[in-house]
């Protein structure tokens, strides 16, 4: 099982790019932008850290991610 549920429903192709098997669509990526927040500062604090991840997704099938991420915690 995938991070990214809509890979399980994909078949990787040879030169690596990924088809959606439901609609036959290449899938594609977006950039999500995640705050990185430090545990013990308090409430959201942080040092301004962003984790950037690729969410793959299908243009046919959507929806589109949101480039606004939910925190990731650091220690």
């Amino acid at each position: 099982m995938s991070d990214y549920p809509i890979l399980d429903e994909s078949t990787r192709t040879d030169d690596g790019h990924w088809i959606h098997k439901p609609c036959g669509e290449l899938l594609d990526g977006k950039v999500v932008h995640h705050p990185v927040w430090v545990r013990g500062m308090g409430a959201c604090a942080g040092d301004g850290n962003v984790m950037q991840v690729v969410v793959p997704f299908c243009k046919t099938c959507g929806p589109e991610p949101s480039s606004h991420g939910a925190p990731v915690y650091a220690d």
